[in-house]
Parts: structure tokens; sequence; C-alpha cells
């Protein structure tokens, strides 16, 4: 499972594409963000919602393409990928790690312009 704060952090500060797995078995792709700057002032909470993002079990994220806010449990996440498509984090079938950024989120700004 990713770290809930360094996934935070990525989508605090950038876009990404989250994969995971909806309650009722099947997959879905976000691309979204909780970057303030990238979400319509209307649809802003008033709250941040990146604290709620670390203490929560599910993690809070805006979609950008329907313009909603959205969430994924944290223990579901398949994938992040960023907007060029580099692999950030990714999950095998049987639930291994299979590769992760984590340690690194200079090199994911470098690879999200």
């Amino acid at each position: 499972m990713a770290t809930r704060s360094w996934v935070c952090g990525i989508l605090w500060m950038n876009i990404a594409n989250v994969g995971f797995i909806k309650k009722d078995g099947t997959a879905r792709k976000i691309r979204g963000t909780q970057d303030p700057t990238r979400i319509p002032f209307y649809k802003t909470p008033a709250k941040a919602k990146r604290d709620e993002c670390v203490a929560s079990s599910a993690c809070p994220i805006f979609d950008l393409d329907l313009q909603e806010w959205r969430s994924f449990c944290w223990d579901s996440v398949t994938d992040i990928t960023n907007e060029s498509g580099v692999i950030l984090y990714e999950v095998s079938l049987d639930g291994q790690l299979k590769k992760s950024y984590e340690d690194s989120t200079t090199e994911y700004a470098q690879t999200s312009n």
C-alpha cells in the first residue's frame, strides 16, 4: 500500500492518475488532484482535504474529468501515474509492490511537467 502522506503530497501539488478497485470489484481510474489552484473556486472545500487525506481510511480526490470530488480506499490502490504516463506506484495482481517512486518525490516533479 502506498504511504498516505506520499500520495497526499503528490495529489496536493500535481495532477495524477490513480487506479484503484471500487467496492463493487470494478477497476476505476481517476485523473485528479487536491491542488486548490487546479480546482474551480466554487468546488474548493472550506477545510483542507490534505488533512482529511492522511487521517481517514479513504482519500478525497477531485476528479478533473467529472469536475466532482470522489474518494478511494487506501488499500484498493493499484497504480499511480503522472500525466505523462510515468508509473509512480504499481502493485501486481497478487498485491505485491512492483514499482514505487515513493522515496523520490523530486523525480515525480521532474517528470510531471
